[in-house]
């Protein structure tokens, strides 16, 4: 029965296969267990076309680690292995083989109302989890968006929110939400407190949102601020061209001083602030006004 035993096995992990591990996280970095970690494995036949697919499942442990192995020389050389990841009350995916995978936990409006009535610690942590997770709205026909949640509760999610703008995980999603809601004093911590740029896809796009509530810059940190996104340090499409758009929108002589120093350090834009100049040479009225709905008016003319 154990020679039996043995022979299975070793049929169905070829000896000089290729081995692999992987390490599951969530959206805090904290290791996910008990995680689905399903591989899809072609098989190419003796034509060297894919005959059959087979499938390896495995199961995280309590550190989050999966380890398999694989026929490496029955894959033809044009495909690669597809994994699939899913824990319940996680937001599944598929992707391909690497190291890592982050695994975000699920959350909908009522969550959000829920953390809101917190207090303390309580709601400050659950804030962090929600702002590291997936935010999915449970109806099809009004559905809400976290962003409209977050500022609809804003009076009691905003002092959470100030206070995690340095945390190293969630700080560019708590500015996201900050900017949006647009208090300046606001606007000023996350200027004060800017992360480093990382220049990697998406991760810097929290300081477009800066930058578009920033207006009224009243401070050098302000300034300087909007002169970093303009000439594009962030590494961000969106970022330098709202920060030009902003600065336009100022037109005051210090925005103005401001974009014809960056016309000489980001040449990609060049078209973009010649017309930016050109607005703010034109002397154009304040965006403000007593009236909201035509204060509205003149900053859609004004874009």
């Amino acid at each position: 029965m154990k020679k039996l035993l043995l022979l299975a096995v070793t049929m169905a992990w070829p000896l000089l296969g290729a081995e692999f591990s992987a390490r599951i996280v969530d959206g805090l970095g904290r290791p996910v267990s008990d995680a689905i970690f399903e591989v899809e494995i072609p098989k190419k036949g003796a034509n060297g076309k894919i005959q059959q697919t087979e499938s390896l499942k495995l199961s995280s442990d309590q550190n989050g680690v999966v380890k398999g192995k694989y026929d490496e020389k029955s894959i033809p050389a044009d495909k690669s292995l597809s994994v699939y990841v899913s824990r319940e009350g996680y937001e599944s995916y598929s992707t391909d083989l690497k190291s890592e995978y982050v695994l975000k936990r699920k959350f909908n409006p009522a969550d959000v109302r829920r953390i809101s009535r917190l207090a303390g610690d309580s709601q400050l942590n659950e804030l962090k989890e929600l702002l590291a997770g997936d935010f999915v709205s449970d109806d099809k026909h009004e559905r809400e968006s976290l962003q409209d949640m977050v500022f609809y509760y804003e009076r009691k999610l905003r002092p959470a929110l100030r206070s995690l703008v340095q945390d190293a995980r969630v700080g560019p999603q708590a500015n996201e939400f900050l900017a949006f809601i647009g208090d300046p004093k606001d606007i000023q911590l996350i200027v004060r407190h800017a992360p480093t740029p990382r220049r990697k896809l998406f991760e810097d796009r929290w300081a477009y949102d800066v930058v578009c509530a920033l207006l009224e810059p009243t401070s050098k940190e302000e300034w300087a601020f909007l002169r970093k996104c303009a000439v594009n340090e962030y590494d961000d499409l969106w970022v330098d061209a709202g920060a030009i758009d902003t600065l336009k929108l100022i037109a005051s002589p210090q925005s103005l001083e401001i974009l014809e120093e960056v016309r000489k350090k980001n040449p990609d834009r060049a078209r973009s602030i010649d017309k930016a100049v050109e607005y703010i040479k034109s002397k154009p009225p304040p965006l403000g006004a007593t009236n909201l709905l035509e204060a509205a008016k003149n900053v859609a003319e004004a874009i």
